[in-house]
């Protein structure tokens, strides 16, 4: 801080603030001599004149420094002379001797008080962060609104409410003070990021403050601006950038006429023959449906070979046999994508991957396979991806699950995917053809967490392995889901599912492996006889720590009389429950009923938001003390509640 360092300067607020303190104490001591000061009212009157003495004097020590460090101030833009700033600062040191207020000197309307304002600012403590950690903490700010590229995607227009937060944060951090604003601007990389559709002038704004920062466009090709005028402004204004693009992100609108869907990017693909060193991630979103899709050309994996991450949706993909090795691929997302022929066969599948040998992140969607391929026209080899830790697989209900695994293997996974629709087999019953390494994972697994979405056939029932690190315990070092659309067995199979439990968790019993679990976790199941609860718990034996969430009371209160039998659960410690869907007698009825050795000792109760799927932040309503005495504490006995 120049001629008053930081420590200087807070040695001389403490001094004063005891000074401060010391000549209220002996004003009072003089003019109440005889009086005793600590009764009321008087105290109090101590109090509030003692903290207005003390607020003045570091508003003076804090004014007077900034006055003595005034020529070293930064950012004066140079528009004040230095002789106007010594006789300025002469002048106010001479006023506050005098006594002048301290507020008519720093909110004076001299230019010379622009410049003091600016260095007291610079005491706080925020702003004596070093310019590149505030410049980081920025830069995390406005990128956590980017993170998301699906999100990003669908979010086009001014008025939208994600564009415009991805606009307005940068403006509103520079907007704070003149020392946030100096270090907004100073820095490149948060004005790196906007869409190409946003106003002319703030495109141009964003890409004058970006100063040498690599660029990250997101661009939207809409059917009401017209195709050809659509190439027209987008293909040019990308090409004249793509030197200093990182990220290029283009989805194309809803188009009515089915026929010249594929015509923009049939045209777009042009820019792919433009020079860019430093593209790194290709975001790319097409308004077609297969069959009726563009090509995507040899040139963006020829000429890009440098590339880390690709999204491609409804595409066709060219000849993979002239692919270029992508040894810098490690995020790979398909969807709706095809081959030369109006589907993807395996073996397209496998010449791909086989060009990807670092790719950590795989995600195929919706994607079009041959169907009825006989084995000998499977791929003789399987692609090893031995980087692979995240793999998102959606399936469609004419995929073979052995040929498909025999194909692809990610022996190092930590989170895996599979969601397989099926009309014709019993849910879950196609994943007991999945590889040995996933088997060994699923098996080493302590959390199951079973979900049932009743009625819902897009996003059916999912179970969900949870492996704990041993090294972490609040970390999770693999997880492995399995989904399908079909929630209810076909008639022709329902005998292959048991009748004696309810029918999705009696799906998993059947047809997944499930190892030694102590955690389990209902969410959303249909409800069930008392009967089918019963059988369905025996099968757990090892939980000590159970949730139950999303539920209706019609369902857990047939759950919670099956709790009622010892044999259910019964070394249960721990239950989670959701305050929505549980009647308090019902639980303290089950609960009470068990003479068990181990009796249950903790009981956590949440308030979930009813239309997310996750955890509500907002504040639980409370639960009134007279039924949590009553229903819970008293006859429960807990340790936790």
């Amino acid at each position: 801080m120049g001629s008053i360092a930081i420590p200087r300067l807070y040695e001389a607020l403490r001094e004063a603030t005891d000074a401060a303190d010391a000549e209220v104490d002996a004003h009072f001591h003089t003019v109440l001599r005889n009086v005793d000061i600590s009764t009321e009212p008087i105290s109090s009157s101590l109090l509030i004149l003692r903290r207005a003495a003390r607020e003045a004097a570091i508003k003076r020590i804090r004014v007077t420094a900034a006055l003595q460090n005034l020529l070293h101030t930064q950012h004066n833009m140079g528009t004040i002379s230095r002789p106007s700033l010594v006789t300025y600062r002469s002048e106010k040191i001479k006023a506050i001797a005098e006594g002048v207020a301290m507020d008519t000197i720093i909110y004076s309307t001299e230019p010379e008080s622009i410049v003091l304002r600016m260095e007291l600012n610079q005491q706080t403590p925020i702003n004596r962060i070093p310019a590149e950690l505030i410049g980081m903490i920025f830069e995390e700010c406005v990128l956590s609104l980017w993170d998301n590229l699906v999100d990003l995607s669908k979010t086009h227009s001014l008025a939208d409410s994600g564009s415009k937060a991805r606009l307005v944060t940068p403006v509103r951090i520079s907007h704070v003070c003149s020392h946030w604003r100096y270090a907004a601007l100073g820095n490149g990389n948060l004005w790196s990021r906007f869409y190409q559709c946003w106003p002319q002038d703030v495109v141009s704004a964003f890409l004058q403050r970006s100063q040498s920062s690599l660029l990250e466009i997101v661009t939207l090709a809409e059917e009401r601006k017209g195709y050809q005028d659509g190439v027209k402004e987008i293909t040019p204004f990308l090409s004249k950038h793509m030197s200093a693009l990182k990220r290029i992100v283009v989805r194309q609108g809803y188009v009515h006429h089915h026929s010249i869907r594929p015509a923009f990017f049939n045209q777009f693909n042009a820019i792919w023959e433009h020079r860019a060193p430093t593209l790194r991630h290709v975001h790319l979103s097409s308004a077609g449906h297969p069959p009726e899709v563009p090509d995507i050309g040899l040139s963006l994996f020829r000429n890009f070979p440098n590339l880390e991450t690709i999204y491609l949706e409804a595409f066709r993909l060219p000849n993979l046999g002239d692919l270029p090795a992508l040894n810098s691929l490690t995020s790979l997302t398909l969807r709706l994508v095809v081959g030369e022929s109006d589907s993807l066969s395996l073996r397209d599948l496998h010449t791909l991957l086989t060009r990807t040998p670092n790719l950590e992140y795989l995600a195929l969607w919706d994607l079009r396979y041959e169907m009825n391929v006989s084995e000998d026209q499977w791929p003789k080899t399987s692609v090893d991806l031995l980087r692979c830790r995240d793999v998102y697989l959606d399936l469609a209900n004419f995929v073979s699950l052995i040929p498909f695994f025999s194909t692809l293997t990610f022996p190092k996974v930590d989170n895996f995917t599979v969601k397989h629709s099926s009309a014709v087999e019993p849910l879950f019953s196609l994943y007991q053809s999945i590889p040995s390494y996933l088997c060994d994972i699923v098996l080493k697994s302590a959390s199951l967490f079973i979900e049932g979405r009743p009625g819902n056939i897009i996003a059916g029932p999912v179970a969900k392995y949870i492996v704990k690190d041993d090294h972490d315990r609040a970390g999770v070092k693999n997880t492995i889901s399995f989904q399908g659309t079909n929630p209810i067995p076909s008639i022709g199979k329902v005998a292959a599912v048991r009748q004696d439990m309810p029918p999705v968790i009696a799906s998993v019993v059947m047809h997944l492996p499930l190892g030694h679990i102590t955690h389990l976790g209902f969410e959303d199941l249909a409800s069930a006889p008392v009967a089918q609860w019963k059988t369905a718990l025996y099968a757990f034996d090892a939980v000590t720590h159970s949730e139950v969430f999303r539920m209706i009371k019609k369902t857990t209160t047939n759950l919670c009389k099956a709790l009622g039998d010892p044999k259910c659960l019964p070394k249960l410690r721990r239950f989670d429950i959701d305050f929505n869907g549980f009647n308090a007698k019902d639980l303290s009825k089950a609960f009470s009923s068990r003479n068990m050795k181990e009796p249950l000792h903790s009981l956590y109760i949440f308030d979930l938001d009813q239309f997310h799927m996750h955890r509500s932040t907002e504040p639980m309503r409370q639960i009134s003390s007279v039924c949590a005495a009553t229903c819970y504490t008293n006859r429960l006995g807990l340790e936790e509640f």
